[in-house]
């Protein structure tokens, strides 16, 4: 690790020292008395504050604490796009209805929620999309085709089955209806179809919050009305993240990454 680059990133520990020191000088004059007095006060509150406001691990236990008892909104959005065997997957929606239905429900089950058939709205577009809506969290999911001119590893044509989904959740529900139920249906999914490709793209955005909520959020260096806009790029082998004055978003090829990037973002957010 380089402690110098380490102590340039996190300066705050220098201010944290010397209330510390300042608190001993006091303690020393005045014993435990030092607590009630002016000063005293002062330096306690500027410490505690120090603390909570740049120290990740306590900033994180604070978003949890949000998470919990919070009861903002958030706009979900949530792409995924599997590659899938021509003979494995039928040439039209309404010919797949029941299996995706059926995943679906078998999700809702081991998520402990309604799986009856009723709790799930079936619905078409005017592209003959299939739409299925959770409606106990108001989710919209909308399955399309896509027919491609090429041919898999094995040899075999295939074509894309892309769900676009659309939820606004509170942070307890997010956790229930992204984490668990959505998650696990792109599992059963995978299990099903087997694709031999899959991609990811989700989009946070949340609601009914003043316009600077996300500059003070990810930049911490300016005072939010000296932003007009920004853009943070986040690129690694497993996934790419992108976060703007508006929304976050991310995107991956890989399921097993999903449940940590949720994770992430909902704490970010809080």
């Amino acid at each position: 690790m380089d402690l110098k680059k380490w102590f340039t990133n996190n300066k705050w520990i220098y201010l944290t020292i010397l209330y510390i020191i300042a608190m001993l000088f006091q303690y020393s004059i005045n014993q435990w008395g030092f607590v009630i007095t002016p000063a005293g006060i002062g330096l306690i509150i500027a410490f505690f504050t120090t603390i909570m406001t740049n120290y990740k691990p306590i900033k994180k236990l604070l978003r949890k604490i949000k998470y919990f008892i919070g009861f903002s909104m958030f706009k979900w959005e949530a792409q995924a796009n599997f590659t899938i065997k021509r003979d494995t997957l039928k040439s039209t929606l309404v010919a797949e209805e029941e299996k995706i239905l059926e995943l679906l429900l078998s999700s809702l089950k081991k998520n402990n929620e309604n799986s009856d058939k009723k709790a799930v709205r079936i619905s078409y577009s005017k592209n003959r999309n299939l739409i299925l809506t959770i409606k106990d969290y108001v989710i919209d999911m909308e399955f399309s085709l896509i027919d491609l001119d090429e041919i898999d590893d094995d040899g075999d044509e295939v074509r894309i089955l892309k769900i676009n989904t659309i939820a606004s959740l509170r942070y307890k529900d997010s956790n229930k209806a992204i984490e668990g139920i959505l998650l696990d249906f792109y599992h059963l999914l995978c299990e099903k179809y087997e694709p031999s490709f899959e991609k990811y793209t989700f989009t946070i955005e949340p609601e009914k919050v003043g316009q600077d909520y996300m500059k003070k959020i990810f930049i911490n260096e300016y005072d939010a009305d000296e932003i007009t806009a920004f853009e943070i790029r986040k690129n690694s082998p497993q996934f790419d993240e992108f976060v703007t004055q508006k929304n976050i978003k991310f995107a991956t090829k890989r399921r097993d990454q999903l449940k940590g990037l949720v994770e992430s973002a909902i704490l970010k957010l809080s």
